[in-house]
């Protein structure tokens, strides 16, 4: 592995075909919770003892909120959503809240609970709103087609 302050790269080799590398026991003994680079050369945090596992999983410190400052982009998930909202036409005002509530769902489970709860809460009312007045949305098309007394759309509505 080299120097202390060089990082290991990830994934490691195998030296014999059914045993793990032997780095992943010097870091599991010597560094349990480091960071190594992967083959793309993206830093990552190597967390190797089930007590140190459970601890990074309850803290608040690691946060998987892609608008957290320092935090590296999952995927460019801005140009995607505003393409949804606009074949759903969503107003300009629930976009905020529904962007907040995308993000969210990758976070802690009660958060992503409460967060998939909202959105479809706000589906259900989009929906019930597009069967009362239809619009030129992707929604109301639906709704047409399908017919209102489609069962997957009634769902969507209550």
């Amino acid at each position: 592995m080299g120097s202390t302050n060089e990082m290991p790269q990830f994934p490691f080799a195998r030296h014999e075909k059914y045993k793990s590398p032997r780095e992943n026991e010097k870091l599991c003994h010597n560094a349990p919770v480091s960071k190594a680079k992967l083959f793309d050369r993206t830093e990552v945090w190597m967390v190797w003892k089930h007590k140190d596992v459970c601890e990074a999983l309850e803290s608040n410190k690691p946060s998987v909120d892609r608008r957290t400052p320092g935090n590296p982009k999952i995927h460019e998930g801005g140009g995607l959503l505003k393409i949804i909202y606009r074949v759903l036409d969503v107003s300009e005002e629930d976009i905020g809240s529904l962007t907040h509530h995308s993000e969210v769902r990758t976070g802690t489970s009660r958060k992503a609970q409460n967060s998939t709860s909202n959105l479809k809460k706000y589906m259900h009312k989009l929906v019930k709103k597009r069967i009362q007045k239809l619009q030129d949305d992707l929604v109301s098309k639906l709704a047409t087609e399908q017919g209102y007394e489609n069962e997957r759309i009634r769902d969507l509505a209550r």
